[in-house]
């Protein structure tokens, strides 16, 4: 997983991936936590990340972007829910990796 080594946290990570669906390739640009959730589900493969997890991987809003890959990228993940507490486990569906370009680049934001 991605570590962000600045002191302040103002580190924002930018990616490229190349989505696999149905045979058909697509490039998609990420970048901050959607970037991060989408290099966590791909390292975590079939176990996925559940929303517990998320907390040690500092994706905190993790339903939301996982939402996001959803809707707004087409990228398949699928919830499994888990135990009594209904705790949510997320798992990429979908063949993904980093395009061969890509560099995890790290811009800085500035407030």
């Amino acid at each position: 997983m991605l570590k962000n080594n600045s002191s302040k946290g103002n580190e924002r990570i930018f990616a490229k991936f190349v989505v696999t669906k149905n045979d058909q390739q697509k490039t998609i640009h990420l970048e901050g936590q959607n970037a991060r959730t989408l290099i966590a589900l791909k390292e975590a493969g079939g176990r996925g990340i559940t929303s517990i997890q998320s907390h040690d991987l500092r994706l905190l809003r993790l339903s939301s972007y996982v939402h996001i890959l959803r809707h707004e990228h087409d990228i398949s993940i699928l919830t499994i829910r888990e135990g009594e507490r209904r705790t949510a486990r997320y798992v990429l569906i979908e063949e993904v990796c980093l395009a061969e370009s890509s560099s995890l680049q790290k811009g800085v934001v500035h407030d």
